[in-house]
């Protein structure tokens, strides 16, 4: 062997095993969160709750989503929500009340039905009529 090729090979064994990630970063980039944990949200924007006193029939298979009145819970009656039939008083105290009861989370409560821009979650407040729970 030549005194080069002898002199490399002394280097190499001294500088141990070749390690391929050598110069790579020493930390990756987060990876974004998927699944059931995904925010539905950006922490410190406000959710929006819309207490829907209009009544509603609530759709089957479709999950869970408001802008097309789609809820789990149509499978354990007959999705049929009435209007709210008490009077304004009533329904003003009921949206003080719900609002009282969030405001510490940043939620804002609302009666009108958002714009399809907007994410939101809505809660039917009315009345069921005869139900075979």
């Amino acid at each position: 062997m030549s005194a080069s090729v002898l002199g490399l090979a002394t280097l190499l064994a001294l500088a141990g095993p070749i390690d391929p990630d050598a110069g790579l970063p020493l930390a990756t980039a987060p990876t974004p969160i998927a699944g059931p944990d995904v925010l539905a949200h950006q922490p410190g924007t406000p959710t929006t709750l819309f207490v829907n006193f209009d009544g509603a029939v609530l759709q089957r298979g479709c999950g869970n989503d408001p802008k097309h009145d789609c809820s789990a819970l149509a499978d354990i009656f007959d999705g049929y929500v009435g209007p709210f039939t008490g009077h304004d008083g009533y329904k003003f105290s009921i949206l003080q009340a719900t609002r009282d009861d969030v405001e510490d989370f940043g939620v804002r409560v609302v009666i009108e039905r958002p714009d399809d821009s907007v994410d939101y979650a809505m809660v039917l407040y009315g009345d069921l009529g005869e139900q075979s729970f």
